[in-house]
């Protein structure tokens, strides 16, 4: 190995333009991965072909999943050249939170998504990614928590802020981990679940994500009994 790659190598904003790259050049074949699977699986009758069908969402999951994994990736290194797209827009946040639950109570179908609190205020902030810090937040409750338990979404004002949370009574994060959850590649693995090991990165960009909105997020959790992330944004005054 020559002196030029090891330096190369331990370069981390070529590191950062090579995942950039690498992600870029994956989203094709799985986008069209996906299509080939839909074709499948309108072709395959789930009645008489139970297997078969079983074995198609399973990959249309994994295909996700992938897909879920590349996209982290890619607003990684959008983080760090500065490039991650901000578009706000004026919205009921609580018409948006709605929207989330249901399709994330489709997935996560071992738990129940209790929703609790309404502001019916508007907020100046952007769809997409809250969106995006709802579905991780949800996804991580889900994922650290025993099945048929309870995920609590609530929501509250606070003088000029709306602060939402969401709870759930899984495994907990000890206090050491607590201080870093939010940094890249900092995971809280469940030994007791069949999902693959995170990459750490889904609580990072939420984090980046809030800070570029004017907000915040922070985490109360106990070993054993679960734990409640809350995040705080800032509403338009009516």
């Amino acid at each position: 190995m020559t002196q030029k790659f090891q330096n190369e190598i331990h370069d981390p904003t070529l590191v950062d333009e090579f995942i950039s790259i690498v992600s870029h050049e994956l989203k094709t074949p799985l986008t069209s991965l996906k299509a080939f699977n839909q074709i499948l699986k309108s072709k395959i009758d789930a009645k008489s072909n139970t297997n078969l069908s079983g074995y198609i969402l399973r990959m249309d999951s994994q295909i996700d999943k992938m897909t879920d994994i590349i996209n982290e990736l890619l607003d990684v290194a959008s983080l760090k050249s500065g490039q991650l797209s901000i578009n706000k827009e004026s919205f009921i946040l609580d018409e948006l939170i709605t929207n989330v639950i249901n399709t994330r109570q489709k997935i996560a179908q071992k738990h129940k998504i209790i929703k609790k609190g309404l502001t019916n205020t508007f907020i100046e902030s952007d769809k997409i990614r809250l969106s995006q810090v709802l579905t991780n937040l949800l996804t991580n409750a889900a994922k650290f928590s025993p099945s048929g338990t309870n995920i609590i979404i609530s929501k509250k004002i606070a003088g000029n802020d709306i602060i939402v949370s969401v709870r759930d009574f899984g495994i907990g994060i000890p206090m050491a981990k607590q201080k870093v959850i939010f940094q890249r590649f900092n995971s809280i693995n469940n030994p007791k679940s069949d999902n693959l090991p995170s990459m750490g990165l889904g609580l990072y960009i939420s984090n980046e994500i809030l800070n570029r909105l004017g907000g915040r997020i922070w985490v109360r959790s106990s070993p054993g009994k679960g734990s409640t992330f809350f995040f705080q944004i800032p509403k338009v005054i009516n």
